[in-house]
């Protein structure tokens, strides 16, 4: 989604994380592809990696993501069909990276007893399963947006970054719902009554996935 009231260059990279993170978003399609990641791999081999997935899901990422241009259709014989990532999947590689590397730092983990020790600790979560999470914080109508014009603002209240936001649009309506959640998700602190900024958590490089 295009953001006018950006500088161009700062539009011009939001435009491209936001084709980045509208492939990435849908469930299981990181999943997909890291499971893609090291080798190319028949149907079934995938099925099997991936067993939570009907094959009505799995036929229909593996589709999806063959049109968006992340994964090669190599059907060597009607029953010989492979599945690779593509030159411009792999270089999703860093970003999917850094997804997952915020999701392990930042998002919250269920304490689980060590089946060694009985101590508690942290649950361990998939790298898949951390990327999809913080994928869901970033990408709601609005919200990668919000958080470009707060990175590049600083700070600003809910006038200011409509005007950035919906282009100078006479109501800020639009915006408060998603920066309500990204305040309640920790990604954004309330400044008094109507100015937002960056959080601490949102400022972590590993979000920054330009």
């Amino acid at each position: 989604m295009a953001t006018p009231g950006l500088p161009r260059p700062i539009a011009k990279d939001l435009s491209r994380v936001t084709e980045a993170l509208d492939m990435l978003s849908p469930r299981w399609s990181v999943w997909t592809l890291m499971t893609l990641g090291e080798q190319p791999l028949r149907y079934t081999d995938i099925k099997t990696r991936l067993p939570m997935l009907f094959d009505a899901q799995l036929s229909a990422r593996l589709t999806t993501l063959t049109a968006d241009g992340l994964v090669d259709r190599h059907e060597e014989t009607v029953r010989h069909v492979t599945y690779r990532l593509s030159v411009r999947g792999r270089s999703l590689g860093t970003v999917i990276a850094a997804l997952a590397t915020y999701g392990d730092t930042h998002l919250d983990k269920i304490s689980k007893p060590n089946r060694t020790t009985g101590e508690l600790e942290p649950e361990r979560i998939p790298a898949a399963q951390n990327a999809e999470d913080a994928l869901k914080l970033i990408t709601p109508k609005y919200a990668t947006s919000l958080l470009w014009a707060l990175r590049y603002q600083g700070s600003a209240s809910g006038r200011q970054l409509a005007d950035v936001v919906l282009d100078h649009a006479s109501t800020t309506a639009p915006i408060y719902q998603p920066l309500r959640q990204l305040v309640e998700d920790g990604l954004v602190d309330r400044l008094g009554h109507s100015s937002y900024q960056l959080s601490r958590q949102s400022n972590s490089q590993e979000l920054w996935i330009s």
